[in-house]
């Protein structure tokens, strides 16, 4: 109950030893594929199309937001700023952490 966030970094490809996804995914009571999306986008125009196959993701899990993000050095600045800080934002409204109060609750 006290962990409020899971940061998972790396295993995300679709490569066979890539599958941070899979576990994560078992853990997840609800997924945010959007946070996804943003960050092969993100990758897209920094890293080019091998972006496009991570599978990168984010939901909510027991009460606490997790996300599972590439560790491409390259990205680091841009992903902290424009997809996890908003996302661990209570303020901003949709932020997944604006959803933790009641996910706890349930």
């Amino acid at each position: 109950p006290a962990i409020d966030a899971i940061m998972v970094l790396g295993a995300i490809g679709i490569g066979p030893g890539d599958v941070t996804p899979e576990v994560l995914g078992a853990l997840l009571d609800r997924e945010a594929p959007g946070y996804g999306e943003e960050l092969r986008a993100i990758g897209r125009r920094r890293v080019g199309i091998g972006a496009l196959s991570w599978r990168a993701g984010a939901g909510i899990a027991e009460g606490a937001l997790v996300l599972g993000l590439p560790d491409s050095v390259a990205l680091t600045d841009e992903i902290w700023e424009s997809v996890i800080c908003p996302a661990l934002d209570i303020g901003v409204t949709g932020s997944l952490a604006a959803l933790l109060p009641a996910m706890k609750a349930r």
